[in-house]
Parts: structure tokens; sequence; C-alpha cells
């Protein structure tokens, strides 16, 4: 096989194993796709010193299509609440825009090392949270929203996992009587 049919069916496979642990599990795809782009990627000539940037770039463009899509379809359906929106997109604009900017400076090797222990964190906390845990009945201010939504952007761009994963972060938003923020 060639190098082009290689990587496609790379991809591929990294996206129907990171869709259906993601279904099965209830957690973002970026934390199976990183790992199989860490492995893929160095075979396919990308060099170690940007091999976590590119991985990460990767994963969240895969990201972007779907993430768009549950967007419409939970608009359509009359679960968004918009002026939720209007706090949590600016901050997390801005946070994903601090990420990127951030990206330029750090080694491969230290966004490794954030990505690993922030998939300890949800390891954790998956491990320990039943489906009955709930943090609050009602929203946080503006404030909380805003650092939430900063973070839950900035991680993401530094991890590669598009924040389907940060459930820690995104319960102290939940259980309102929203169905989606």
């Amino acid at each position: 096989m060639d190098y082009w049919t290689i990587y496609i069916l790379s991809l591929l496979a990294a996206g129907l194993a990171s869709g259906f642990v993601a279904g099965l599990f209830g957690v973002g795809g970026g934390i199976v796709r990183i790992p199989i782009f860490l492995f893929l990627f160095p075979i396919l000539g990308i060099h170690a010193d940007v091999l976590m940037h590119v991985a990460a770039g990767t994963s969240l463009a895969l990201a972007i299509p779907s993430a768009i899509m549950a967007s419409r379809a939970q608009y359509k359906a009359g679960n968004l609440d918009l002026d939720f929106l209007k706090v949590w997109v600016p901050a997390l604009i801005l946070g994903v825009l601090i990420g990127i900017f951030t990206m330029r400076y750090v080694t491969s090797r230290f966004l490794e090392q954030v990505f690993a222990f922030v998939i300890l964190i949800v390891s954790i906390q998956m491990f320990f949270t039943t489906s009955e845990f709930k943090i609050t009945k009602e929203f946080p201010g503006v404030a909380i929203k805003a650092l939430s939504a900063f973070l839950i952007g900035f991680i993401s761009i530094m991890t590669g996992t598009a924040g389907g994963s940060f459930k820690l972060l995104r319960s102290l938003l939940l259980d309102t009587g929203f169905t989606a923020l």
C-alpha cells in the first residue's frame, strides 16, 4: 500500500474507534484519537517536535463537523439556551485563542504531559461519579460560566479533546432543566 492509502485508512480507523468509545462511555473522541495519532503520525513522518501539536490539531479538525451538526440539531430541538451561550461562547473562543497562542511556545512533550494529566483527571472523575451526581440545581453566576468556558476552550486546544471529556467542569452548569448548553 502506498503512503496515502495507509494514512487515510489510519484516520478512518481512528474515527471509528473514537466514535465507538465516545458513544459507549460518553466521553469525547479525542481521548481515543490522540493516542492513536501519537502512535501513527511518527510512522507517517511527523517529527517528534510537533507531534502533539499535529495530533491535537487533527483531532480538533475531526471534531468540528460533529460539533456543528450536534449544535444545529440541539438548536432545532429547542434545547439551547441562547442567553447562556452569550456568556459561554465569547469566553470559550477567548480560551481557544489563548490556547492557540500558547501552543506556539510549548514543546510536544509538555502537551503530551498535559494530555496525560487531563485524561487522569477525567478517568478519576468517571470512576467516582455516578449518573445521579449533581453539583448544582441552577446556573452559577456569569463569572463562573465564563471561567468554565475559558478553561474548556484553553484545555481543549492544548489536548485536542474538544471539550466532550470535561464533564466535571460542565457539571458545574448542568442539572438545571436544560437538555443542552
